[in-house]
């Protein structure tokens, strides 16, 4: 007999038991939208057959991968003295290590992912349901957790995305803090991935260390609402902070709404610059979009999900069938 997992109706019943009725359609967005794509890593050329994969970080294989700028404790017998005397740049030699291929997905379940009004956390979790199963198709193992005030496992480390509890959007703290302490037992030498609004006070580069350190690949997702990126809102309005409460009056004219726009670019190029240092690939989407992208790929369109997904595709972390 299949796992009752493997069986849709049954793991139908299950998750509409488990979870409530907005993160079950989520999830079942997720795990259609991965139809057909598997999560990859490089595989290493003339491996002892123990199924190795290339990782992002320096390792004992002397064969180089690239570049990194210098960050106070690396090894300094990885430095590239050459570059230095070229650029007077600090750069250090990454190296291709041999990882087991292992997936642990951190998201964002502070409560601004989650407001009613907003579609973030419907995405987030369909995201976070894709990657899962993407994994799956990958030959990776997988677990979840849930980052704000304290890291929550959805369900076990053998737990298929049907299977996930406890998963809510309803912490008053972000995730900055807690991701730069580092991991709750997350597996070393394996890939990283963080699904998040990425809207912390939090310096980016202290949280990137924190998730990376001791893994092999460090992806980070930022998911927003369409309104959010663009808003539409006009006139007096009053803002009041999902996580702590505080509210803010202001009148939102056009002069409000560009210097609103301008903070967000320097937010997104300081996340993608620490994303830069550490090695991490950074891909930001939008909610609305990624929800109708999956939509369609339900219907059978899978254009406009690879169209959102394309840096994935193009630097191989995520392989379709015609890839494989």
């Amino acid at each position: 007999m299949s796992p009752w997992w493997q069986d849709p109706a049954a793991a139908s019943d299950h998750l509409d038991r488990e979870l409530d009725a907005t993160s079950v359609t989520a999830i079942r967005q997720g795990l259609q939208g991965a139809r057909g794509l598997a999560l990859s890593l490089p595989r290493l050329q003339g491996s002892s057959g123990q199924g190795g994969r290339f990782g992002r970080r320096p390792g004992s294989s002397l064969e180089f991968q690239d570049y990194r700028d210098y960050q106070a404790g690396d090894d300094l017998r990885h430095l590239d003295w050459a570059v230095y005397g070229r650029s007077d740049q600090l750069v250090i030699r990454r190296f291709r290590s041999e990882v087991s291929p292992h997936l642990d997905l951190v998201l964002d379940g502070s409560s601004s992912m989650g407001p009613a009004s907003s579609p973030k956390g419907r995405a987030a979790a369909a995201l976070a349901a894709f990657f899962c199963r993407c994994a799956e198709h990958g030959g990776f193992h997988h677990r979840a957790w849930t980052a704000a005030s304290d890291y929550r496992p959805l369900g076990t480390s053998a737990s298929p995305p049907e299977r996930w509890r406890g998963l809510a959007f309803d912490d008053e703290h972000s995730p900055g803090d807690l991701l730069r302490r580092g991991s709750p037992g997350w597996r070393p030498q394996g890939v990283r991935l963080l699904i998040s609004d990425l809207l912390w006070p939090q310096r980016p580069l202290d949280a990137l260390r924190g998730l990376s350190g001791g893994g092999a690949a460090t992806w980070v997702v930022q998911v927003l609402a369409a309104e959010e990126v663009q808003p539409t809102v006009r006139g007096y309005v009053r803002l009041e902070d999902s996580e702590n409460g505080e509210r803010l009056d202001l009148r939102l004219d056009s002069a409000a709404i560009t210097a609103y726009g301008q903070a967000l670019a320097r937010h997104r190029q300081a996340w993608e610059e620490a994303c830069r240092r550490c090695g991490a690939c950074f891909l930001n989407l939008v909610a609305e979009e990624l929800l109708a992208a999956l939509g369609a790929r339900a219907e059978g369109n899978a254009g406009d999900l690879l169209t959102l997904l394309a840096p994935l595709l193009e630097r191989r972390l995520l392989t379709t069938e015609a890839q494989a």
